[in-house]
């Protein structure tokens, strides 16, 4: 179960932090508000991509957030819960197209790679 996700220069998010219950949790706002980019960072924190993305409809810099201060990355951290775990998958993306990928298990690194953290979040997901 996901139980939180940590926006940092995300797209319209500058800092966002969400946390979520048991059972179905809703996302509410006016068109434009972000509601998408929160679903897109689950996404991308767990598989490295999105559908737009993977697309090709949005470049990897257009997910730096281009709001007032100008940042050079940004970065979802998403927590989740598994088996009796603790996980949290962080990602960073640069304006120059690089990515960072790391995954923990209860405070412990298990992967640092982008695409081997892919294939540990599939493993994960699917209780292996």
């Amino acid at each position: 179960m996901i139980t939180g996700i940590t926006l940092r220069h995300w797209k319209s998010h500058e800092q966002s932090e969400l946390r979520f219950a048991k059972g179905a949790n809703l996302f509410v706002g006016s068109m434009g508000s972000g509601k998408t980019s929160v679903v897109d960072a689950i996404c991308f924190a767990l598989f490295g991509t999105f559908p737009a993305l993977k697309a090709r409809r949005v470049r990897t810099s257009d997910l730096v957030s281009r709001l007032q201060t100008q940042p050079t990355s940004a970065e979802v951290e998403l927590t989740f819960e598994q088996g009796g775990k603790n996980y949290r998958v962080v990602r960073r993306v640069t304006r120059q197209e690089s990515s960072e990928a790391q995954v923990f298990c209860d405070g412990k690194l298990l992967e640092a790679q982008p695409q081997r953290a892919c294939q540990s979040a599939h493993r994960l997901l699917a209780g292996a």
